[in-house]
Formats: structure tokens, sequence, C-alpha cells
């Protein structure tokens, strides 16, 4: 699920986006909060969500992608559990592309 941020809550511009990875992110005081319930990955794309400086978004995105990528390896291996997870992860990889998409200039590879 992808928002923006300033239709939730006023903040000074430094908001883009406001992520709900699952039933416990919310926003505080216009900042991005969530139980880190999946530390594999979480807190790489937390700070690829908040980041504010263009120079530096790009290795944000991509330290995210390669930890969900390495975290859905590990997950390959014991495929009938963790399906909130995987929906949490499926939520978090549509929100990097919105991000490589709008702030980064990415194609848009879903356009038909």
């Amino acid at each position: 699920m992808l928002e923006c941020l300033t239709d939730i809550l006023p903040c000074a511009g430094w908001c883009r986006f406001f992520v709900q990875v699952d039933e416990h992110s919310f926003v505080q005081d216009g900042l991005f909060v969530a139980e880190i319930r999946y530390p594999e990955w979480q807190k790489e794309f937390e700070a690829a969500i908040v980041e504010t400086d263009r120079e530096k978004l790009l290795g944000r995105v991509m330290a995210a992608e390669a930890a969900i990528f390495k975290r859905l390896q590990d997950l390959s291996q014991h495929s009938d559990k963790n399906s909130s997870e995987r929906q949490a992860i499926e939520d978090a990889l549509a929100s990097l592309r919105s991000l490589k998409k709008n702030e980064l200039g990415f194609p848009d590879w879903e356009t038909k």
C-alpha cells in the first residue's frame, strides 16, 4: 500500500511516501515508524523510504532490494511458512519500484 504522506499528515516537504508494511506500521509526528518484524530487510527498506538526499537514494534502494532478495532466497527453503512476510515483501518491492520510477526516473516497466 503506497500513500502520499501529506494526505495523512502535514509535513515540512521532506516526506514523500508512507508505506504500510503491515498492521504494525504507522506515522507518528511526521516520521515513518514501524515495529521491526522483519529485521533481515526492513531496516534497509525503511532507510530507502525516508531518504531525502537524492544522491543517496539509489544506494539505499539498491541496499533494500539486495536485503529483500537475500531474504527471499532464505524463505525459498521454507515455502510453507511466512506468508505475512512474503506479502510485506511484495508490498515493499512495489513501493521501491514506485520510488525508482517517481524519484529516480527509472522507466515504468509495467506500462503496456
